[in-house]
């Protein structure tokens, strides 16, 4: 398999010089270059596009989110990264979950499952590191579209169908979305009461939102559903900005991600392990450069070799990360001799079994004039509308982040919960710039590291994005693939010992939204498996 060979594909390449918005949703890409044309920068397009995606992808994110972003000046040595990540409530206790019956993992549709919505507070603190527009006007689009609503679209009504909220006790949300019971394609969306929630945050920002009508909401709901919040969570503050992780992978350039307890650690590891392997198969003269090494002799995905090996890589550094956590992943990048000793069990054929989980993400992509370059993940995480908690009168739904990988012996007030979420920065030979992502719960690390191995082995961007895409299932040794590849990548895959399930030929899900930046000239691609939308200036 290589770039040439993935047929006639949607993927094209858009090219500006002013600014660029990349979003999971039409209607956000135009908010964003709304504020970019009214004199923003691409820190007010990002906040104008993700508070937009919060009112019209309410099963995949919102105000009872978090976010994750990353902001990359050009003259700067690498990317700042912030960690909105909102932490377990005051109530949390193993002995709160042991009263309820919990001993081993939280209830993903409960109260019990949310961790403090940790959005607003994000989004208020990247505002505050450099918008030049008013919070009014990042917030002008969202509260148009919830108080006149939206129309639904094809990709909306299918998931929020998918999300069986009537069974998972979420009937609330279904209501306070579609009245009439009409959750269609082209259906008008309106949310009166998520558009006072947004009204309180224009004028009061975290205030508005913590201290105001919605934080004393939630702790009656809290109270209600003898849930662990108290009048202790109501506040903001906890969003941070850290330093990204960086290492040097040859052929790529330097690579930068974001820390714990974030997945970003899995992504560097992954790739060191497979540095391991390759440098190892090359002093031995086992790579063969011209197939399963890919274009450059780097392993890659171009072939059921590469599959193999990226898929097997990943594995074994969650599984490092579910054992011994980030500094387990640290320890091993630091450590040649473990390094040297994991890579052989992967040259052997090992694989790592995980449990996978459900996603709802999001992702917006921005870039401006003044070659300032930004990424904002935002989750209500789990499997659409995350924990399925409308609290009533405000149109929030609260996240399900306490419930995906955190076992109740860990739990503890203030404790901010592992999360699937990350982001890459790429600066290479050139000296160009790539910052991206995608949705896709536990497989956003997996498919990163497709798109980081498909470049390193000299892939243009958009064939990059628009390769025929594939995931394990983690329980078992079988990979799903969309329907492009050739009958003989198939069994040699067979032969390899996966199990291979099909999907249709641009079936997967995710979604990825990717932006170079060259002296000059910037380089967008938009994922066509979404309804994204991009616009270019």
């Amino acid at each position: 398999m290589s770039a040439g060979g993935i047929g006639v594909t949607p993927v094209y390449p858009q090219f500006a010089r002013q600014g660029m918005v990349l979003t999971c949703h039409p209607l956000a890409a135009s908010a964003g270059m709304q504020l970019l044309q009214a004199g923003g920068n691409a820190v007010d397009a990002a906040l104008a596009a993700v508070w937009t995606e919060m009112v019209v992808l309410p099963m995949a994110t919102g105000m009872g989110a978090d976010v994750l972003a990353l902001v990359w000046e050009r003259e700067a040595d690498g990317p700042e990264v912030l960690l909105g990540l909102g932490p377990a409530p005051s109530g949390a206790t193993v002995q709160a979950a042991h009263a309820e019956g919990f001993t081993d993992t939280l209830p993903r549709d409960s109260i019990f499952a949310a961790s403090v919505p940790g959005s607003v507070d994000g989004l208020e603190t990247l505002r505050e590191r450099g918008a030049r527009l008013s919070r009014e006007m990042h917030l002008a689009s969202a509260r148009h579209y919830a108080e006149m609503g939206f129309a639904l679209s094809r990709r909306g009504a299918r998931l929020i169908e998918r999300a069986r909220l009537r069974e998972r006790g979420g009937e609330p949300i279904l209501q306070a979305l579609a009245p009439d019971g009409a959750v269609q394609p082209g259906a008008l969306i309106r949310q009166p009461d998520l558009a006072r929630t947004l009204r309180d945050i224009a004028a009061a920002g975290r205030a508005g939102f913590y201290d105001g009508a919605f934080g004393d909401a939630l702790i009656r709901f809290s109270r209600l559903q003898r849930g662990w919040f108290t009048p202790d969570d109501r506040h903001g503050g906890f969003s941070r900005w850290v330093k990204p992780w960086r290492c040097e992978v040859p052929r790529l350039g330097t690579l930068f991600g974001t820390p714990a307890p974030t997945a970003g650690r899995v992504v560097a590891a992954a790739m060191a392990l497979m540095e391991q392997v390759r440098d190892s198969r090359v002093r031995t003269g086992q790579a063969n450069c011209g197939g399963q090494w890919g274009r450059a002799g780097s392993p890659g995905t171009d072939g059921p070799d590469g599959m193999d090996l990226v898929a097997r890589a990943r594995s074994m550094a969650l599984q490092v990360r579910d054992e011994a956590g980030d500094i387990g992943l640290e320890t091993l990048l630091a450590q040649p001799e473990q390094l040297a000793m994991a890579a052989q069990r992967l040259a052997d054929g090992h694989y790592s079994h995980w449990t996978p989980t459900g996603t709802g993400t999001s992702l917006v992509v921005t870039a401006d004039a003044d070659g300032t370059l930004v990424a904002v993940m935002h989750s209500l995480s789990g499997v659409n509308f995350g924990s399925a908690q409308l609290v009533p009168g405000t149109g929030v739904v609260l996240n399900s982040r306490l419930a995906r990988h955190t076992p109740v012996a860990d739990l503890h007030p203030g404790l901010v919960p592992k999360t699937t979420l990350n982001l890459v920065a790429v600066r290479d030979a050139d000296g160009s710039r790539i910052v991206g992502g995608t949705p896709g719960g536990d497989q956003q690390s997996l498919w990163v590291l497709q798109l980081l191995c498909r470049l390193q082995n000299g892939w243009p961007l958009a064939d990059a994005v628009g390769a025929p895409r594939w995931w394990d299932a983690g329980s078992r040794r079988a990979l799903t693939v969309e329907d492009r590849l050739s009958a003989a990548d198939i069994e040699a895959l067979t032969d390899l010992g996966w199990v291979v399930d099909r999907v249709p030929p641009w079936g997967a899900s995710g979604g990825y939204q990717v932006v170079r930046e060259s002296p000059g000239t910037l380089c967008g691609v938009s994922d066509p498996r979404i309804e994204g939308g991009f616009v270019v200036w």
